[in-house]
């Protein structure tokens, strides 16, 4: 299976966190190595997102980007990860396609969710051509994460028998959305290439 997807409630306090701040969000960026420490990671949060550091609504988000982040990196082969919280309001990655890379976990806390499409939905030899009318079969059948659902997605490096995850950002632009979305990526670090 190239896709593992974990529903998950809303939180209400990391909702309404981001609906506070957004206007002051900026995207995040970290590399995570064996050395991680979920303190370490939560002290950094802290210091980054916007907010008073005793702000629960804040810590509650801080939190869960902690306990997803070890739970991944236990998950992984590798002991190296990218972290990014990114707020998105472009329509960036907008095709399906498969990442270039082992696995990627996403997480979308505000706006709509990521796409992808399951095996027998999938027209893999127009993958790559920019045309998503082809690469699916029956759009009735393209799911969709809601905010705070887990996306685990294999890429192409996971292993040498694994197709990879077909997926997609949705569009955002031309509807002024704007999405907040925590994605972790496993990385090999003799070859971490990302899409």
């Amino acid at each position: 299976m190239n896709i593992e997807h974990t529903p998950r409630e809303a939180n209400q306090k990391i909702a309404n966190y981001i609906k506070e701040s957004i206007k002051k969000m900026e995207s995040l960026d970290y590399s995570i190595d064996e050395s991680f420490n979920e303190s370490d990671l939560a002290q950094v949060l802290r210091e980054d997102l916007p907010g008073a550091f005793e702000n629960d609504n804040k810590n509650t988000l801080i939190f869960d980007i902690c306990k997803i982040t070890s739970a991944f990196l236990n998950g992984t082969q590798g002991k190296n990860v990218r972290l990014q919280l990114m707020v998105v309001t472009t329509n960036k990655c907008r095709f399906f396609h498969v990442d270039n890379n082992i696995q990627r976990l996403l997480c979308t806390y505000s706006g709509p969710g990521t796409e992808w499409l399951e095996e027998d939905n999938i027209n893999r030899e127009w993958l790559a051509h920019g045309m998503n009318d082809k690469v699916v079969k029956d759009k009735n059948k393209v799911r969709e994460s809601k905010n705070f659902d887990l996306l685990l997605l294999k890429g192409k490096k996971y292993s040498l028998d694994c197709k990879g995850a077909v997926h997609r950002s949705p569009e955002i632009k031309n509807n002024n959305n704007t999405r907040v979305l925590l994605k972790i990526d496993e990385i090999n670090v003799n070859n971490n290439v990302l899409n």
